[in-house]
């Protein structure tokens, strides 16, 4: 089995579950790696409107 340099991970959605998902995220990242043992990372959130206000914040690049 190869080693990972990172899990990349797309979230379908920024309403209430995606939302609910991405915060979880931000609040556990370090965590997870540690569990893991390999970094994880949100690589894309795909939404309908990128424009739209979101609960959380969102870094640039990420929304399509």
């Amino acid at each position: 089995m190869t080693e990972l340099d990172k899990i990349n991970i797309g979230v379908l959605g920024a309403g209430e579950v995606g939302s609910s998902v991405l915060e979880h995220y931000y609040q556990s990242e370090d965590r997870m790696a540690g569990v893991i043992g390999t970094p994880v990372e949100i690589s894309r959130v795909l939404v309908q409107n990128p424009q739209k206000p979101r609960r959380v914040p969102i870094p640039e690049g990420v929304l399509t």
